[in-house]
């Protein structure tokens, strides 16, 4: 049998937990996993993940909650969400085209949830519900890595081989 990986949150109404159950290619390889998503025992995937309950495949650099763990997110693909642990609201953020191939990697800085695709990158306040979003450059660039340089500023790489350096919370350009 194989191990796929799951994760199990606290929250206000008992523990949620998603579950990767299988490994799907719906296409040229597009790798996805098949989640179940349930609370406690009652199964909650429809709920949150409608008829498509696929989730990226590359999870490396998932960070499932924040630090306070008040904020799960998942990584649906495309069709991206958070979940407070605290009322289970689902909040979409942005849409991300292909994100199954393009997603890179998230983090929770502060009060915001960084995600970092290859071709755009999201920074959703988690207080007041604002979304900034950085587009890639042109058609023939993305943003190949992004470094954490410290709680207000990332370090993004573009595949041209320059560097900018963009504010945590809003993606603007600083020094």
């Amino acid at each position: 049998m194989t191990d796929y990986p799951s994760y199990s949150f606290d929250t206000a109404s008992g523990p949620l937990t998603l579950a990767c159950i299988d490994i799907d290619e719906p296409n040229n390889g597009r790798m996805l996993y098949k989640v179940t998503l349930k609370l406690g025992e009652l199964d909650v995937t429809e709920k949150y993940f409608g008829g498509w309950n696929y989730i990226n495949f590359n999870l490396d650099q998932y960070q499932p909650v924040s630090p306070d763990q008040t904020w799960i997110y998942i990584p649906q693909e495309g069709d991206h969400f958070l979940i407070n642990a605290n009322t289970l609201e689902k909040i979409l953020l942005a849409y991300v085209p292909l994100s199954a191939a393009t997603f890179k990697s998230n983090h929770f800085i502060e009060n915001t949830l960084l995600i970092i695709n290859s071709n755009k990158i999201i920074a959703k306040n988690l207080d007041t519900g604002k979304e900034y979003l950085l587009e890639q450059p042109d058609n023939s660039t993305y943003f190949k890595a992004a470094s954490i340089l410290d709680q207000r500023k990332i370090q993004l790489l573009i595949s041209n081989g320059t560097q900018i350096i963009v504010s945590a919370h809003t993606l603007i350009t600083v020094d």
